[in-house]
């Protein structure tokens, strides 16, 4: 292959290898609001305002003058309903990881090895496999 083909496989690669994690980012996402409780409701409503005041006024087909209150008025509850709806989000993300912490005890007896491959000289840690066949030997 030349360096144009070669160059273009590399870049496929690359844009596969970036699709799959994210795609393993987002397969590993979890939603923590139902799409029908409240807390969902508040956070569709906090988007259609916040698009709304950020549009373009000939956009949105509501003239300039109008008794709602001014945008910079409009901006600044819309950061307080931000912010009080963020405070809520991070309640729930906290129960979420307090419930989801238990641990795998497959994943902690993996590390617990590799803790203790760690102690052995360099010359003698290996692979988990060589680590095993040497601590059946020391058993036996």
């Amino acid at each position: 292959m030349n360096d144009l083909s070669t160059r273009r496989y590399k870049e496929t690669l690359d844009k596969e290898k970036q699709l799959r994690r994210k795609w393993a980012a987002h397969e590993q996402s979890q939603e923590i609001f139902d799409p029908s409780s409240a807390e969902m409701a508040q956070l569709q409503g906090l988007n259609l305002k916040l698009m709304d005041l950020c549009a373009d006024p000939t956009r949105t087909g509501k003239s300039e003058v109008s008794e709602a209150p001014s945008s910079r008025k409009q901006l600044t509850k819309l950061r307080n309903e931000i912010r009080t709806t963020l405070a809520n989000i991070d309640k729930k993300l906290e129960t979420v990881d307090a419930e989801s912490n238990v641990g795998d005890p497959v994943v902690e007896a993996a590390k617990r090895d590799a803790r203790e491959r760690m102690k052995l000289p360099v010359h003698l840690r290996g692979s988990a496999v060589i680590y095993e066949t040497l601590m059946d030997s020391k058993r036996s």
